[in-house]
């Protein structure tokens, strides 16, 4: 992992707004935060993620947290990009301080418009984001917007 920060040739931040599309009936909407490294390959590139995402509930003391890691895949360098990331969601709901946490697979489909200025890229981010424990699933509709500086071209 320490080899592929070092040898990483973009780093970006992401940030939008999420709301249920499939599951999760009670929650009203959320926020989403991520933080990646991007690597450029011929045919793809590859994106690790950490991302942080809390969504609150119709009853004020309802809540959804996820944090998790996740590995991706898109093209960069098109201007209309398909994404694609999977990976692993540490999960925690509470209610009234009750609560419960577990860990789910989550995956993102979607597309990237890319907007480039030199080094900066700029692009709004659609996509569907699920989860699941592979007995049942939930997932919501995510805008985000992001912002990448790539060191190498």
């Amino acid at each position: 992992m320490l080899l592929y920060l070092l040898l990483v040739a973009s780093v970006g931040v992401e940030g939008g707004y999420s709301l249920p599309a499939v599951g999760f009936h009670n929650i009203e909407s959320g926020v989403t935060f991520s933080v990646f490294v991007n690597h450029h390959f011929k045919i793809s590139d590859l994106s690790v993620y950490v991302d942080n995402s809390f969504y609150s509930g119709k009853n004020g003391s309802y809540s959804v947290s996820l944090y998790g890691m996740h590995c991706g895949f898109s093209k960069n360098n098109w201007r209309l990009s398909p994404l694609i990331t999977f990976g692993a969601d540490y999960l925690s709901r509470r209610i009234d301080g009750a609560g419960e946490d577990g860990f789910a697979f989550a995956y993102s489909l979607g597309f990237l418009l890319n907007f480039h200025s030199d080094n900066l890229r700029v692009y709004p981010l659609f996509c569907y984001k699920g989860l699941s424990d592979f007995k049942t699933h939930a997932g919501f509709i995510a805008i985000k917007l992001g912002v990448a500086y790539d060191f190498c071209e």
